[in-house]
């Protein structure tokens, strides 16, 4: 009997720690996707380059808080929306949303699409902290998803 809960415990921890593992591989892999580093000065030339800063979050969070000179195309509107406001699919694309997650969706997106220069920030905070040090803010917020109708 005590063998069998020797085995039993031993069973137990094994799963735990393959289970701790996988989770700590898979947050250095997401972080590794959305920490795509780059200096402040890097992306300082990138946004004197004509580099456009793009929330892909909804537009009820854009209107919440957004960066300045960010332009809002949500990332479900993203394959239809950016064709029109990015004709150019060279320019610099700096995507981010909330935590990083929709903005690594949207650079895939974006890639399938053609764009070649496109960037995660990842989350509202970070790209904050990332803009901040590469300098001034570029030009005036826009909303490029179409406006909610009246109620």
């Amino acid at each position: 009997m005590l063998s069998r809960m020797n085995s039993s415990a031993t069973s137990v921890l094994l799963w735990v720690a393959v289970a701790t593992g996988i989770c700590i591989a898979w947050g250095l892999v997401r972080r590794a996707a959305v920490a795509q580093e780059f200096s402040p000065e890097q992306l300082g030339e990138q946004l004197r380059a004509g580099a456009q800063v793009v929330d892909v979050r909804t537009p009820e969070e854009f209107r919440q808080g957004h960066l300045p000179g960010a332009t809002n195309v949500p990332l479900d509107q993203l394959s239809r929306l950016a064709p029109k406001v990015f004709p150019d699919k060279t320019q610099p694309l700096l995507l981010y949303c909330r935590s990083g997650r929709r903005s690594e969706m949207a650079l895939q997106e974006l890639r399938s699409l053609g764009y070649s220069n496109v960037w995660n920030l990842g989350g509202l905070t970070r790209a904050q902290k990332i803009l901040k040090q590469a300098g001034p803010p570029p030009a005036p917020a826009t909303n490029a998803s179409p406006a909610p109708p009246n109620s």
